[in-house]
């Protein structure tokens, strides 16, 4: 310890500074002989890095230092500086490198902990499961800590551990029941990432509020049962798992949000929640859902097949009436979908969002009828690969969406039907605040840049904008 991190550490018991004289290490002096409550408010305001560095400063600073509410242990936070920086980002494999002292870091700290409570616990770092002893005890201080919050997320950013399909890697972590005994539970939130949850999970989870699971393997039988106690629950997020073919989700009476995203093995979510506001399915296969059993739905995403596609503008109006957000991703081309010659009016949708993921043709006659069966539209973005018109459509243009303000095209083509579908809106919506399109090196004409093409959609539209409505951007490929 140098000499002034040692002078840190007098007491006001030390010798006085002579009159006239000021230091730097008097006024730190001072700063020591706050009341720990104060400090720890201080330290609170800093990095955990800067934090667990002043523990070096005296015997009471360690205990001082390890008094926040928020037990967060962040792999960059603790050793990520702007002096290693560069050699860090050319590292292959940092944390296996660094596993040691970020295992000693997090020891040191909760061995000087002092506070009777913690709010959370959250663990960032790519950590296998040979260290899982450390990692159960870890979890086992938070939890008789009362801790209501716990986030594991033990995959790498730069990929130590290859990533496959959804449940094919993890850190080989597992997170067991047995962590739970003999401790007074509070948990009310907990975030899994790439680890493997064990099996009978039962009570442990009665107090949920809710659960994220990411890259979790979890033994598929024993779903129905996990969820069968969760009777406090109101969210569920499940991303990139294995998953049994039917997820019944009547056991969870308070469940508000449901997310499922590319997960793997299911085809069925059976609803029956009263409470369900917020529903969305993504995944690369079609899942099937009783809509009917969620009547206050308000938000829906969901990917389907032209079958649903077509059901979607025909139930809908009944089975969800509170329904005010849709996301619909085709599976199917849209092309071959024949729309009802008078579709259900959809009064309550104000944001729609369609994405159509195989190439295709544009037909501006069915862009309208899904444009007018949903009259109080505030927001639609249109999502498709067209390359060409489809032949033979006619269609005179009469419909104007009267409450429109930001319309999205993305991607769009420079052909004849889709320029006049923006020339339309342009031209007629008089609500339209912004209409954004983006477009890539495919969607202009061949022979020309993605800059010269830019300049000739902005010319022939310019012409129509009012008042800055229109964003023209450019794109080497579409974002996904």
């Amino acid at each position: 310890m140098d000499s002034s991190a040692g002078r840190l550490s007098e007491t006001a018991g030390g010798p006085p500074e002579k009159k006239g004289t000021s230091t730097a290490t008097g006024d730190m002096d001072l700063i020591s002989r706050l009341p720990d409550e104060l400090l720890c408010r201080i330290l609170y305001c800093v990095s955990l890095r800067d934090a667990v560095r002043t523990s070096a400063l005296s015997h009471r600073w360690q205990y001082i230092s390890a008094c926040e509410p928020l037990l967060q242990f962040n792999f960059e936070e603790l050793f990520l500086t702007d002096s290693n920086y560069e050699s860090f980002k050319t590292c292959e494999k940092p944390c296996i490198i660094y596993t040691e002292k970020f295992v000693e870091a997090v020891n040191q700290y909760l061995r000087y902990y002092k506070s009777e409570n913690a709010l959370s616990f959250k663990l960032d770092f790519c950590l296998d499961g040979e260290i899982e002893e450390y990692i159960d005890r870890w979890v086992k201080f938070a939890l008789r800590k009362g801790v209501e919050n716990i986030s594991l997320s033990l995959q790498c950013s730069r990929h130590c551990l290859k990533n496959g399909k959804a449940g094919e890697y993890h850190s080989g972590y597992v997170f067991r029941t047995e962590l739970f005994d003999n401790v007074e539970i509070k948990l009310r939130h907990l975030e899994l990432n790439f680890c493997i949850l064990g099996s009978n999970f039962t009570y442990q989870f009665s107090l949920l509020s809710s659960i994220s699971f990411s890259r979790v393997h979890f033994p598929v039988e024993d779903m129905d049962i996990m969820l069968s106690f969760l009777v406090n629950l109101k969210r569920l997020d499940i991303t990139k798992c294995i998953l049994p073919e039917k997820l019944g989700l009547g056991s969870v009476p308070l469940l508000q949000k449901f997310v499922v995203y590319r997960s793997y093995g299911l085809e069925e979510v059976q609803l029956s929640n009263p409470n369900l506001t917020d529903l969305k399915c993504f995944c690369s296969n079609e899942i099937k859902c009783n809509l009917s059993g969620a009547p206050k739905l308000e938000k829906l995403s969901y990917a389907v097949s032209m079958e649903d596609f077509e059901r979607i503008f025909t139930n809908l109006p009944e089975q969800n009436a509170q329904l005010t957000t849709l996301t619909v991703v085709s599976l199917d081309d849209w092309i071959d979908w024949a729309p009802p010659t008078r579709l259900r009016t959809l009064n309550q949708v104000t944001s729609l969002d369609l994405h159509f993921i195989l190439p295709s043709e544009f037909s501006l006659v069915k862009t309208m009828a899904i444009l007018q069966a949903f009259p109080h539209l505030s927001f639609f973005c249109l999502m498709m690969t067209c390359p060409i018109d489809l032949e033979g459509e006619t269609i005179q243009l009469s419909y104007v969406p009267q409450y429109l303000k930001q319309m999205v095209i993305a991607q769009f083509f420079y052909t004849p039907m889709q320029m006049e579908f923006a020339i339309h809106l342009l031209k007629n919506a008089s609500a339209l605040e912004k209409m954004s399109i983006a477009i890539t090196p495919e969607s202009i004409p061949i022979g020309m840049t993605l800059e010269e093409g830019h300049r000739l959609i902005t010319q022939k539209l310019q012409a129509y904008d009012k008042g800055d409505v229109l964003e023209i951007q450019m794109f080497p490929e579409m974002p996904q």
